[in-house]
């Protein structure tokens, strides 16, 4: 709880308000969870794309324990993005508040991870993946797809309230971050080919 509300509940419905409430209160309440959400999310969605859910437990238990550690190098190195590209459009937010609309912009995860976590218990042996047909699929797609573009839109309202940008400029500044992250993330393959 911060300041009389529930930023668990209110980042749905009101995003900005309450990334103002968690920047000014303290920017990194709830970050190693939301960290951890996130990169639990995507390890269940990497092993959907390539079919692996055919894996020892240990797996999983080492992905939970590492889950906060990744989930926050990623969330601190996008960060660094955001506030390098943030300083040359003269926005206001520190490192740690762009970091806190970062990962809170990421609680419509927690549903998509409660989704993995029901199907892998409900029934082992379904194919969890994106390309497989079938009801579950098109039910995890939809989901999948609701949810990301709810996790855009906090994005891009916390991120103009912490920035004090509007809308336009808003959309312009995440597309450059989404390209720069989408350079590297090419320069990184392409090096690790190589080596």
């Amino acid at each position: 709880m911060l300041g009389g509300t529930n930023p668990w509940i209110s980042m749905w419905v009101e995003p900005r308000s309450t990334i103002r409430s968690i920047v000014s209160t303290n920017p990194n309440f709830g970050v190693i969870y939301l960290a951890s959400i996130y990169f639990l999310q995507n390890f269940f969605y990497f092993l959907s794309q390539f079919y692996l859910f055919a894996f020892p437990y240990s797996f999983l238990i080492l992905a939970v324990a590492l889950s906060p550690v990744f989930g926050v190098i990623w969330f601190y190195m996008t960060g660094l993005i955001f506030y390098g590209i943030g300083y040359c459009f003269k926005g206001k937010a520190s490192l740690s508040q762009l970091v806190a609309a970062i990962a809170w912009s990421k609680i419509p995860m927690s549903v998509s991870l409660l989704m993995w976590i029901i199907l892998l218990i409900a029934d082992q042996g379904v194919e969890l993946s994106y390309y497989s047909e079938g009801v579950v699929s098109v039910f995890i797609i939809l989901i999948a797809l609701i949810l990301a573009a709810w996790s855009w839109v906090l994005l891009v309202q916390s991120i103009r309230e912490i920035q004090g940008f509007s809308i336009g400029k808003t959309l312009v500044y995440i597309a450059l971050v989404y390209l720069v992250v989408f350079v590297l993330i090419l320069i990184i393959s392409w090096l690790s080919t190589i080596v």
